[in-house]
């Protein structure tokens, strides 16, 4: 067989599938969790046929959607498995490289963005802390920190939540000191979103107060007061008598990459060339908030983590490698295409040269891999009690107005010195009109 029509044949077979957000079983997914049936969602995710250079995605996906199921063991299971495997794949070979200069990025394996990474290790502390496993999150948060000084600038970037998840699980330990510098690494990370003027989250403000006054931080402590205009609060001593809930509702669904193309005549080699950019569809404005009702008390939820932005922020970041490395691969393409043109014409074989056209045009796609089943955004409640059973109903409201959705749950146990975590995941209904 001519090395051409292998050529054709290994660029159609490599590059030209359909990207990973454009499957229709994804849109089966998000339909499903959006009626709340995320077992539903995750029986289609299995039987979704994937490459090997996206497992990390697949197995990303999966975790979160056991997590959703309430299958919190099993998730950190295969959350265990995907830090490994992100290990393995940190030194991407030669061959991918090469490939996907000539091909796309989509024949890389994908390894997350730097907000997926440390989310990865939030998700698999979080899920520690609600079976009641406080030492082995504090080992998710102690290598989250690791993770995160790898990462230098681009970990500050996205280390916010993960800093604040880090404290709470310090201070549930009784672990004073680290829980204060968890706490104020957080800070700063909110501190430093939007141009500086980031807003800290309630919760942790009131966080940052105990801790500094406990540990007797007197300048910190009026630096904070002053700061939040908070002149009261309850010091550790008295919430030693009290239960904590922590409430996190997880909030919609990740925005979704989609790709964008220009086809264009290059002269020089005669041949049609295409560049294709990813882009995140804009959603609809709609903002839901949450809000807990327990033993006489209402209590609206505050943002703490925008992944949403933290999604967007990262692709800017890397817009501009994405389209060097997009241009350079339609000129290489504009070559490949004109050498096979002129060998046509010498073997007089002109089905070959339009093969390979075709093959460098269908080939280009954008790489619109990201990890779809993270929440929009995520929002806490945190609520001392006096130990005791209650009934919590939550709620979530659309701009935070009238209530869209309300759910029960019985019989929440508090118990002094201890916390209970109670996660809530919603996905508002009609989400699959975003495409």
């Amino acid at each position: 067989m001519p090395a051409s029509i292998v050529l054709v044949g290994s660029l159609l077979w490599i590059g030209g599938c359909v990207t990973y957000s454009n499957s229709t079983q994804f849109r089966s997914i998000e339909t499903y969790l959006a009626a709340q049936q995320p077992d539903a969602a995750l029986n289609v995710l299995e039987s979704r046929r994937h490459v090997r250079r996206d497992e990390v995605l697949h197995l990303l996906n999966k975790g979160m959607l056991l997590r959703r199921s309430g299958r919190l063991a099993e998730s950190n299971t295969v959350f265990e498995t995907v830090k490994q495997l992100m290990t393995q794949l940190y030194g991407i070979s030669i061959r991918e490289q090469t490939t996907a200069l000539v091909i796309n990025d989509a024949t890389r394996s994908y390894v997350g963005y730097e907000y997926e990474q440390v989310l990865l290790y939030v998700f698999k502390a979080l899920n520690y802390l609600e079976l009641g496993e406080g030492e082995k999150a504090r080992v998710e948060v102690m290598q989250m920190d690791v993770r995160l000084r790898e990462l230098g600038k681009a970990g500050a970037k996205v280390e916010a939540f993960g800093r604040y998840v880090a404290g709470i699980v310090f201070e549930q330990r009784r672990e004073w000191n680290d829980a204060m510098v968890a706490y104020r690494k957080a800070y700063r990370a909110y501190k430093r979103r939007q141009n500086g003027s980031g807003v800290v989250p309630r919760f942790l403000q009131y966080d940052l107060l105990r801790l500094a006054q406990r540990q007797g931080l007197k300048n910190e402590l009026r630096k904070y007061r002053k700061e939040f205009t908070i002149t009261h609060w309850r010091s550790v001593r008295e919430r030693t008598k009290l239960g904590e809930l922590v409430f996190l509702m997880h909030n919609g669904l990740a925005p979704v990459k989609r790709e964008h193309s220009v086809v264009s005549f290059a002269r020089h080699a005669n041949h049609t060339v295409r560049i294709s950019l990813p882009y995140y569809q804009h959603l609809p404005a709609t903002t839901y908030g949450g809000r807990i009702k327990i033993a006489g008390r209402s209590t609206q939820s505050v943002p703490v983590e925008d992944i949403n932005g933290l999604a967007r922020r990262a692709l800017e970041r890397r817009m501009g490698v994405i389209t060097a490395r997009a241009i350079a691969r339609a000129v290489i393409k504009a070559e490949m295409a004109k050498k096979a043109q002129e060998e046509s014409r010498k073997n007089n074989k002109p089905l070959m040269g339009f093969l390979m056209e075709v093959a460098t045009l269908v080939t280009e796609r954008a790489d619109t891999r990201s990890w779809m089943t993270l929440p929009y955004n995520i929002q806490m409640v945190r609520v001392a009690l006096p130990p005791g059973i209650y009934d919590l109903d939550a709620e979530v409201s659309a701009d935070f107005n009238s209530a869209v959705n309300t759910r029960t749950y019985p019989g929440i146990k508090i118990e002094k010195g201890k916390y209970t975590y109670i996660n809530y995941h919603w996905v508002p209904p009609g989400i699959h009109r975003r495409r």
